[in-house]
């Protein structure tokens, strides 16, 4: 009796062990439902079709496109930056030229973006290559064609591994601030650069199920990685963005969290996702909900909404160390939950935004989206018939319906 109930326990242990190892190791996407949307898409069902075809349409343009490189770097940015070609080079968004001061020729002026100056840089570049290889892996995924995961492959390489093309693991020259000599050439607001860069790690953990990236390609982005990840904790940028009380803060462990996670050093990811409970969360977030660092900001409903999103990733992330952050409440009731229930109320209609900025200038559904499988308040959300009023750039939102479906 005792043989056979070890049998039956083995081979229950041995058919869950299959059962997970089927799952794709991702970051800051759901990874089951990954794997249901993937079925769906290559059976055929109609209730990803349409989100399917749009990214296909994305990703097929793509495919006759050269993968771009942090070293593509104009003239006029190498001279400006004084970089290395392969550094990493942003200017600050929110400053402008000051011509009314000859002693500090750049001010800062909150909520009002620069994005011509930023666009001389690297930031629109690394944004693309974010999006090839994340609409590319998302293809192949969703049709088990090998050129899309080859193309979203080769772009991984280009920007991380490539002798002549791959970017310095370091944020050292992102978001400067020319001719501002007290600030530096890079400051630790930088950092937030790469946050996106947690999508890359969650498509590499698709692509291993291509055999398009290898275990040798595997070992040089973690040797990557290791070296960023020691940046991020031991430099003076690094340091300072691990200590900021709002969105950047967040985003910060967010960063580190899946570069932790990447590299296997599973116990400092999950020391940091569990002190974030009382670093991040008990500090920003008030016990009604509120964020009162972003309700401070020009533009108050976007900015909490875009920490309503990173406390969204970094409760996705710290899922994959065992640290749950969806249902962590401190004694006086600061919690991500009521994070969520703060916002509703402004997004339903029951409630008018009092504060800086109406609610009707940016509507942000990226934490809604992926948060609706966790909190009903998320999930109600995306029922309101408001989704007309999003900003243009659609395929992102067609994209977020695949990471995050749902049946409303």
């Amino acid at each position: 009796m005792k043989n056979i109930l070890f049998l039956i326990l083995l081979i229950s242990i041995t058919l869950s062990a299959q059962k997970n190892a089927e799952l794709p190791k991702v970051y800051t996407w759901d990874a089951k439902l990954l794997v249901d949307a993937r079925q769906k898409a290559l059976s055929g069902d109609a209730s990803i079709s349409k989100t399917a075809a749009n990214i296909l349409k994305k990703a097929d343009k793509m495919l006759s496109e050269s993968a771009v490189a942090v070293t593509d770097k104009s003239e006029y940015a190498l001279r400006i930056s004084k970089a290395d070609p392969h550094d990493y080079v942003s200017s600050s968004i929110y400053f402008w030229p000051d011509t009314t001061n000859e002693n500090n020729p750049w001010k800062r002026i909150d909520g009002k973006f620069n994005i011509e100056f930023q666009n001389k840089f690297d930031f629109p570049v690394r944004a693309e290559m974010i999006n090839r290889i994340t609409y590319l892996t998302m293809a192949w995924w969703f049709t088990n064609k090998k050129e899309y995961a080859q193309k979203a492959a080769e772009q991984l390489k280009v920007w991380f591994i490539n002798k002549e093309t791959f970017m310095n693991p370091n944020m050292e020259r992102a978001q400067f601030v020319p001719n501002d000599l007290k600030r530096g050439w890079g400051s630790c607001y930088g950092i937030l650069d790469a946050e996106r860069f947690a999508n890359v790690l969650n498509c590499v953990g698709m692509l291993k199920f291509s055999g398009e990236w290898s275990d040798k390609d595997n070992k040089a982005l973690q040797n990557w990685y290791v070296q960023f990840n020691k940046w991020l904790m031991e430099s003076k940028n690094g340091k300072e963005e691990s200590i900021q009380l709002n969105n950047h803060g967040v985003s910060y462990d967010i960063t580190l969290g899946t570069g932790l996670l990447f590299v296997n050093d599973t116990a400092a990811a999950r020391k940091l996702f569990t002190e974030a409970k009382t670093k991040r969360i008990d500090v920003q977030i008030d016990p009604d909900g509120s964020m009162p660092r972003e309700l401070a900001r020009a533009g108050s409903f976007h900015y909490t909404c875009v920490n309503l999103d990173a406390f969204t990733r970094l409760a996705l992330v710290a899922e994959k160390a065992n640290v749950d952050l969806w249902n962590y409440q401190s004694a006086d009731n600061r919690s991500i939950k009521n994070a969520f229930r703060f916002t509703y109320p402004y997004l339903n209609g029951t409630k008018k935004w009092e504060f800086r900025e109406s609610v009707e200038h940016k509507k942000m559904f990226d934490p809604f989206w992926q948060a609706s499988s966790r909190i009903p308040e998320a999930k109600e959300v995306l029922k309101l018939n408001i989704l007309p009023a999003l900003p243009n750039d659609y395929a992102k939102y067609n994209l977020l319906s695949a990471l995050f479906p749902l049946s409303l």
